[in-house]
């Protein structure tokens, strides 16, 4: 004859196995979403984009002797050019997004996948490591040190895909968050580095790094 104590054993067990039935469609649906075969292109074109802007500031600060010195209307083009990129970016960032989720289930929209991909954990980490890095970047720049916002945007990315690359069990994420933490520490080690050429090591190269084809797991 059960027990009261052996039915709450028997209930608290499948409420576990309901958890972590919640816990692992969950990781699945993540996983399928961020496979970066998905993000390929994305990367590519990032990755690239984030080398030739840099290279182009770097001929600019090299024929008018520094940043500072760049006329103002130069400055303007190639900002507004790279506003151009992100729009761009961010198009096929949503693309990149929608089309594994609309394989899975044609009802998913934008909002149900912030919902699912900004889960209770997740948020909780990725809240404060953009809160820490904006706060250190608005310091930096009020202390006239606006070079170490580059290792502290490295740093935050190199976090946040190490974080993501731990939870969907996908070692590429994991290498390109390691990249991006090894070469922020670099320069923030190796300070002598020009900017626009550790942002084309550390950010560029990190992300030409995520779009190689390497086996998915």
């Amino acid at each position: 004859m059960a027990t009261s104590n052996d039915k709450q054993i028997d209930q608290l067990i499948e409420e576990i196995s309901s958890i972590k039935s919640i816990i692992n469609k969950n990781k699945s649906l993540l996983r399928q979403v961020l496979l970066p075969a998905h993000f390929r292109l994305l990367a590519l074109f990032s990755g690239f984009s984030i080398i030739l802007f840099s290279m182009i500031f770097y001929y600019f600060m090299e024929v008018y002797g520094g940043y500072s010195f760049i006329p103002g209307h130069i400055k303007m083009i190639i900002f507004g050019a790279i506003v151009v990129d992100w729009i761009l970016l961010a198009v096929m960032k949503y693309s990149n997004f929608m089309k594994p989720l609309l394989k899975i289930d044609g009802r998913y929209t934008l909002g149900r996948l912030m919902k699912e991909f900004f889960s209770f954990r997740i948020v909780h980490v990725y809240v404060p490591l953009i809160v820490l890095a904006i706060f250190l970047c608005v310091y930096l720049l009020k202390q006239n040190s606006a070079y170490y916002i580059i290792p502290t945007i490295s740093i935050t990315i190199g976090l946040f895909y190490n974080f993501l690359g731990s939870i969907i069990e996908v070692k590429q994420w994991l290498l390109t968050g390691y990249w991006f933490l090894v070469t922020g520490l670099g320069v923030l080690v190796f300070s002598s580095i020009p900017a626009p050429v550790a942002v084309s090591i550390s950010m560029g190269c990190g992300m030409l790094l995520f779009a190689l084809p390497m086996t998915e797991g």
